[in-house]
């Protein structure tokens, strides 16, 4: 019965070396194909959370305000919500439509801008004393649901990033230019991103318009990059100030369950939010 007792535990133990030896190998895989996609998780790092209230657990845009406070859209109501970082609260609402499928937002001045999945843009002015709501559909529909809007500034235009079907094709994903002059938006695309691109080389998807699918533009403010966050696979792109892709980063679900704003702050720092129970704003670094 020893002999028998001793058997076993050597199968015991043997199996779980075999386990644990396993484990770290799989690990060590996965680290590796991360790392060679341009990223590891913890070259991300998240140095505050703001947990927001129930009505932002769908946060669809955020574009920064001032010192202390951020505007926000969530999907499905007509509103702007303007965050307060330091109390953590709203401390205000402006009603600028009716139910519909709000999923980017833009700030010039007095003015802000909210896309809309079909590629409609709706302007508000002088937003949060009396607003002004006027709507201009671009040449985008429904087909390429558009998500991802910011303020280009320094060229006197938005941006707007396609997430699903790209009129240039599958194999693309283009960044639109719509001029604040006029609200037109040009025909071409500024940026292309290809899904070809080496950037992408070991992320692996059935369709390969899933590879990587915008739901947030901005610019930093400093250095000019453009940066996209993809929501449905939780995965952010930086791309060169000309539109070539610089690096690649795939985000731990964990902390960036669907990833749908992106903002930066005048210094530079940078803030994703993310839709959730509750929704949530990140501050967070990049290694």
């Amino acid at each position: 019965m020893v002999f028998l007792r001793m058997g076993i535990n050597k199968i015991v133990i043997g199996t779980t070396l075999g386990l644990l030896l396993l484990v770290a190998l799989i690990y060590m895989v996965a680290e590796k194909e991360v790392e060679e996609s341009g990223t590891a998780l913890s070259s991300v790092k998240i140095e505050e959370t703001w947990k927001l209230p129930t009505i932002l657990s769908e946060i669809s845009g955020l574009a920064y305000l001032d010192t202390d406070r951020m505007v926000g859209v969530q999907d499905e109501q007509g509103k702007l919500f303007v965050y307060n970082l330091s109390s953590k609260k709203i401390e205000k609402e402006v009603e600028f439509g009716s139910s519909g499928d709000y999923e980017g937002v833009a700030l010039y001045g007095s003015t802000a801008f909210v896309l809309v999945s079909n590629g409609s843009i709706i302007k508000i002015e002088d937003f949060l004393s009396a607003p002004k709501v006027s709507k201009t559909q671009t040449r985008l529909t429904s087909k390429a649901d558009t998500e991802g809007l910011c303020l280009d500034e320094k060229n006197n235009r938005l941006l707007v990033a396609v997430k699903e079907e790209d009129p240039n094709g599958e194999m693309y994903k283009g960044i639109y230019s719509v001029s604040l002059s006029t609200m037109e938006m040009q025909e071409a695309p500024v940026f292309n991103i290809s899904m070809d691109d080496s950037v992408f080389k070991n992320i692996n998807e059935k369709d390969v318009k899933d590879i990587f699918k915008p739901s947030e533009i901005n610019l930093h403010p400093e250095t000019g990059e453009i940066y996209l966050v993809g929501g449905a696979n939780s995965r952010l792109l930086i791309l060169g100030p000309q539109g070539d892709p610089k690096k690649f980063y795939v985000l731990d679900k964990a902390d960036f369950p669907q990833p749908e704003g992106l903002t930066f702050d005048a210094s530079g720092n940078l803030y994703i939010s993310n839709e959730g129970s509750p929704g949530t704003i990140h501050r967070v670094s990049l290694n």
